[in-house]
């Protein structure tokens, strides 16, 4: 009787799904949440990008668990994914298995990065555009610097280290798995050992655009100490601000503010660098004071000019996005004008992403275009797929606003809600500049 109620209950019943940034699943009328572990994620990415083909116990068996194939873990995973689904969502035999034809409508935009970290993953978002994952043509500098790199540490740590701060951003495209080895070989044993502070610093940074907040602001903590001790005011400034900028990203609104507070830099003084200036900026706009930050970076944007190239690039993409966030849309289309004649295509990835996020919310908020909001659906595209965990949430945050002021009032509050639940996830909080985002959703939805 319990099945036959099942069956009864599940006739005519359809499931929807949005695969973007994340894997939105319904069923009916309900949303089914996130997955609950990674394997049923990248399971049901396998079954959805193959439609209503068959998957063959065996073939998926070997595919999500390559090194030992395990068939009570499939079981287990299928059991999770058909729990998740619920009744009807899958057609099984012994053999083989696929999400059940005439009941699904699904949307792609992109395979989701996000958390997930498989090997299958990347196959089948290979499979889907034809692409490889990002950038556009693989370089083929990460892997030989990374080879350099491991073979100098073998022979010479203190010159291996010198050479990865050396190379600043370039290090991002080295594979992840060698770049995490050179951050276990190379670490520093002592604040006296020499290119302490810019490792940490290095570290810091890697470890923030995964999403790691709090890994994040404790290495840049020690990169402080360090740069204290040896009394070297350009890196106390530096990492000061970047200090600053890492307890924002992670909501601590009061901490930055204590930093801030004790702050080395004299913002009035002419020598004080623009990355000083960027931060006061970022500390305001997460502040929800738009005026006062806009009004900041435009004075500090005079001092642009004495500036190299890389740092001018980083000021202006972010100034933009701040700029798109208050409504200050004709100083917006200044800066990407002048950001844009900086880009190198194949090495700025994170100024191409920080425009591309700020012209995609204009496109949707000011102009009503749904064009700016299928901007925001695409993921960015970063050296590593490992860097791109806080970005994608930045362009999800952003679409969620999008779709509000597109009248997308469901999808807007669904999206906000997961937004919020990822920041938790990473360690983090919404910030003054984020509760304002969240109100202006509301508004609109």
């Amino acid at each position: 009787m319990l099945q036959f109620r099942k069956l009864l209950a599940n006739i005519g019943m359809n499931w929807t799904a949005r695969i973007g940034h994340s894997i939105e699943v319904r069923s009916g009328n309900r949303d089914l949440g996130p997955a609950p572990q990674a394997s049923v994620a990248i399971l049901f990415l396998a079954l959805a990008r193959r439609g209503e083909s068959w998957s063959e116990r065996s073939e998926v068996c070997a595919q999500l668990y390559p090194d030992r194939p395990d068939r009570a873990a499939l079981r287990q995973t299928l059991a999770r994914l058909r729990k998740w689904l619920g009744e009807g969502a899958l057609e099984e035999d012994r053999a083989r298995f696929r999400l059940s034809p005439g009941r699904w409508r699904i949307a792609f935009f992109e395979l989701p990065l996000g958390g997930l970290r498989h090997p299958w993953l990347l196959e089948l978002q290979q499979d889907r555009t034809g692409l490889p994952l990002a950038p556009d043509e693989p370089s083929p500098i990460g892997p030989a610097l990374a080879g350099a790199l491991l073979y100098l540490a073998r022979r010479d740590i203190e010159g291996a280290r010198s050479m990865l701060v050396a190379i600043g951003s370039l290090a991002f495209y080295m594979p992840h798995r060698e770049m995490e080895r050179l951050f276990l070989d190379l670490r520093p044993r002592d604040r006296r050992d020499s290119n302490a502070t810019e490792f940490f610093e290095l570290q810091a940074y890697w470890a923030i655009l995964q999403g790691h907040l709090s890994k994040s602001i404790d290495l840049y903590a020690r990169a402080l100490r360090i740069a204290r001790h040896r009394k070297h005011r350009p890196s106390i400034i530096r990492v000061e601000s970047l200090l600053i900028l890492a307890l924002l990203e992670a909501g601590k609104v009061g901490e930055a503010a204590q930093v801030r507070a004790e702050w080395s830099c004299n913002l009035n003084a002419r020598s004080s660098p623009l990355l000083a200036h960027n931060t006061e900026g970022m500390f305001l706009w997460n502040s929800g004071l738009f005026e006062a930050a806009v009004a900041s970076l435009s004075r500090a944007r005079r001092q642009i000019s004495s500036s190299g190239r890389a740092e001018r690039l980083h000021f202006l993409s972010n100034f933009a996005v701040l700029c798109s966030e208050a409504g200050a849309f004709d100083l917006l289309d200044e800066l990407v004008t002048e950001a844009e004649e900086l880009l190198i295509p194949d090495m700025d990835w994170l100024a191409r992403s920080n425009l591309d996020l700020a012209t995609g919310l204009a496109m949707a908020v000011r102009e009503r275009d749904p064009a700016g909001l299928q901007k925001l659906l695409r993921s960015p595209r970063s050296p590593s797929p490992t860097l791109e965990a806080l970005h994608q949430l930045y362009f999800r945050e952003a679409s969620a606003e999008a779709m509000a002021a597109l009248g997308k009032s469901e999808e807007a509050r669904l999206n906000w809600a997961r937004c919020v639940e990822q920041r938790h996830q990473f360690g983090g909080r919404l910030t003054p500049r984020l509760i304002a985002r969240q109100s202006r959703i509301k508004q609109w939805a």
